[in-house]
């Protein structure tokens, strides 16, 4: 796990949403709101920059954990980098409000 994921973990143990899931060094995600498009944009987030949140413990991430991760890690004027911050944090916002109202 890098310092930037240690760092982090904390926050997950809060209420919120927190849709993307890491456990024995694999990556996965759960059910959230957001377009085809988004969701083509987060699978490729985790697929590029999945590395950064890879853990053996059960450990949870939000979407904007995972940008702020990418954003201390890469370079965010990168165009793929940027657009792909840019979604993480507007599917965030989408699933946050929802869940919420929902809560």
């Amino acid at each position: 796990m890098t310092a930037e994921a240690t760092a982090n973990t904390q926050a997950s143990t809060l209420p919120g949403f927190f849709p993307i899931v890491s456990h024995n060094l694999q990556v996965g995600i759960g059910s959230y709101y957001g377009t085809q498009e988004q969701g083509e944009t987060i699978k490729s987030a985790l697929i590029s920059f999945g590395y950064l949140i890879k853990t053996v413990a059960l450990t949870r991430w939000s979407f904007s954990q995972l940008a702020d991760l990418i954003e201390k890690n890469h370079d965010k004027t990168n165009p793929k980098t940027a657009d792909i911050l840019n979604t993480l944090r507007e599917v965030e916002v989408i699933n946050q409000t929802k869940f919420y109202h929902h809560n």
